[in-house]
């Protein structure tokens, strides 16, 4: 089981040093740049290496899209919100995530895109290319 990617802010900043790197914070809301990389990796693997047979749920997509659209109040379940919150442990509302096999985009406004920068520079950032 994966440790939450949701953190809030930590009053004590000794306490809030870990051994897996501090979380990403912005107002009450952070993205934990590991859990973020580890889940997106076993996500990237997987789809990269069923994407190409014939049978596979995937169908030989060139690229994984995560459209989580506006808020909905009559959507009782969203799988991209369940994808969105899996990875980042926050549901962005408009925003989308593009998978290829060589790189990742996220389309979203200034103040999301602001929280997700450290994700560029975490020490986990690089994505199998086999």
């Amino acid at each position: 089981e994966f440790p939450p990617a949701v953190r809030t802010p930590r009053r004590d900043s000794a306490a809030a040093a870990s051994s897996r790197g501090p979380a990403v914070a912005m107002g009450d809301l952070s993205v934990d740049p590991v859990t973020f990389w580890e889940r997106l990796s076993k996500l990237h693997k997987m789809w990269n290496a069923e994407r190409q047979q014939d049978n596979s749920v995937w169908k030989g997509a060139d690229a994984l899209v995560i459209d989580s659209g506006g808020l909905n109040d009559d959507e009782v379940y969203s799988k991209s919100a369940s994808l969105q919150n899996w990875l980042l442990g926050i549901e962005f509302t408009n925003t989308v995530i593009i998978v290829a096999s060589r790189s990742v985009h996220v389309l979203t406004d200034g103040k999301k895109a602001a929280l997700l920068e450290p994700l560029r520079s975490a020490e986990n950032a690089t994505l199998p290319l086999d």
